[in-house]
């Protein structure tokens, strides 16, 4: 409680007056309950505005292992609201095509079909199961609420730590026929400059088991992009992703 009563000591005396009722009011009821009303508006707590998705077009220089390549990710939506999430790369003259369909409801990201090569994700909340295809292996998982796939996690990210309500959280992935699980946290904020200008970011550590990490940098102003990533194997570098072109 004291807490709360120092963050009306806050506000400047322009705003506590404005709160106020006019001078000439008759009924002392009517100033009283202004100004309880005008107080507990004060010390109630203040949500962030939740980050909301919206469509873009990326392209990052990709390097991975020591190969480098350019990698593209487009975000639409659809007439009925659905939104797809696609990367595309080109390496060693072959083209690669990764896409997740998805749909949002109350900050949560429900995903419908993903694909992927030979991987194919195929999504029934009604009933809690999804077909998981990889290769030649072919399984039935039992879904469970807040499962995602590889794509549809990234937008999930963007909604928890934009939104402003996590600083940590745990995430389920379906990798082809096998479940995974990652955590990520808020490490640090951070001013970089980058070939297509300065950003305000916020740094996520994402870690899975011991061996791997990857450090992320979000944009806090522009929908959320990834400006930069860095991943780890063993505390050696083998994947990073540098934006070179946005709109």
């Amino acid at each position: 409680m004291i807490k709360n009563f120092q963050k009306v000591v806050l506000f400047s005396k322009r705003k506590f007056r404005s709160c106020l009722p006019a001078k000439h009011t008759p009924l002392r009821l009517v100033a009283s309950t202004a100004l309880l009303s005008c107080i507990a508006f004060l010390i109630a707590p203040h949500h962030a505005l939740a980050f909301e998705l919206s469509p873009y077009k990326a392209t990052y220089k990709a390097k991975i292992k020591g190969f480098t390549t350019n990698l593209s990710r487009e975000l639409e939506q659809e007439k009925d609201g659905t939104w797809q999430l696609t990367n595309k790369a080109t390496l060693f003259f072959a083209d690669f095509k990764e896409r997740s369909r998805f749909t949002t409801e109350k900050n949560r990201v429900i995903p419908s079909r993903y694909t992927y090569r030979d991987e194919l994700l195929d999504y029934d909340w009604q009933v809690k199961k999804v077909t998981a295809i990889d290769g030649e292996k072919n399984k039935v998982l039992s879904l469970k609420d807040n499962m995602l796939d590889k794509l549809s996690y990234l937008p999930q990210v963007r909604i928890d730590f934009l939104s402003d309500q996590q600083q940590e959280k745990n995430y389920s992935l379906l990798d082809g026929t096998r479940i995974k699980g990652y955590h990520v946290k808020k490490v640090s904020e951070e001013k970089i400059t980058t070939p297509t200008g300065t950003y305000d970011t916020i740094v996520l550590e994402q870690v899975r088991g011991e061996s791997s990490k990857t450090r992320i940098w979000l944009d806090k102003n522009n929908r959320g992009l990834i400006i930069q990533l860095r991943k780890f194997n063993d505390n050696k570098l083998t994947y990073s992703l540098d934006l070179i072109k946005k709109k």
